[in-house]
């Protein structure tokens, strides 16, 4: 049966996150948290995380090149077998998800937390991603609603009207734009940065709303005036260590 969702204070999902995020530190390229922990809630039901994986290319017969192995994969399998986490179930008892290889989702249970772990491929961006799994939910609907357009929640969107965001990335017709960071989505968007924990309906909204103020500003990658710095995990992998006492 799934794991039912219970709120704790964000002490015990964040010492769990950087406990997760130590032991894949060798095997992503970046790794953080994204979710309501990221936005600073009183209270939170799961953990999210944001992560990028590392390759191992293989050679093959001849000097050839093989399929370069997907280490995060690998290291989810291993920590699988070694019972560190486990796998989360719906309530029909059918697996949520748990790919065998190149996987853009995984979820799982981890010292009795949902966790689920958002996978940056090689050919998708960063910034849309991020953007979305850090949320709130009703946030991202306006994000990806179009501008003037009412969604089924009864929010305005904000997207403009030339813009797309679907899988990972956003596009401008059949073009990805390059957006690595959080940073190029809002300016994309045209739109000033907000912190993650400002980010409302109400924010986009506004924000959308000065488009005209943003664009007479050259575009400026300004921020919205935070009391709170973002917050950038640096954690020393510690899978090794584990393995080793295990």
């Amino acid at each position: 049966m799934m794991q039912q969702k219970t709120r704790m204070h964000p002490s015990v999902a964040l010492k769990a996150a950087l406990e997760l995020m130590a032991m894949l530190g060798d095997v992503v390229g970046r790794i953080e948290i994204a979710g309501s922990l990221r936005r600073c809630a009183e209270t939170v039901g799961d953990i999210e995380l944001v992560m990028s994986p590392r390759y191992l290319q293989q050679q093959g017969l001849f000097g050839a090149q093989g399929k370069p192995i997907n280490l995060l994969d690998q290291r989810f399998h291993e920590m699988f077998v070694m019972g560190i986490v486990k796998k989360r179930y719906k309530d029909n008892g059918s697996l949520i998800s748990w790919p065998d290889s190149d996987a853009r989702y995984r979820a799982m249970v981890y010292r009795g937390i949902p966790v689920d772990a958002f996978i940056v491929l090689p050919d998708r961006d960063w910034g849309p991603t991020m953007l979305i799994r850090t949320g709130p939910g009703a946030a991202n609907g306006v994000l990806v609603t179009r501008e003037g357009v009412t969604n089924r929640e009864g929010n305005v969107g904000i997207l403009p009207h030339h813009l797309t965001m679907n899988e990972g990335s956003l596009w401008d017709g059949a073009t990805r734009l390059h957006t690595p960071e959080e940073r190029d989505v809002f300016h994309a968007l045209e739109m000033c940065y907000i912190e993650p924990h400002l980010r409302s309906v109400e924010a986009y909204q506004r924000a959308a709303a000065r488009r005209a103020v943003y664009r007479s500003m050259g575009g400026a990658r300004g921020s919205v005036v935070s009391t709170m710095s973002e917050l950038h995990w640096r954690v020393r992998p510690a899978w090794e260590s584990m393995r080793r006492a295990a």
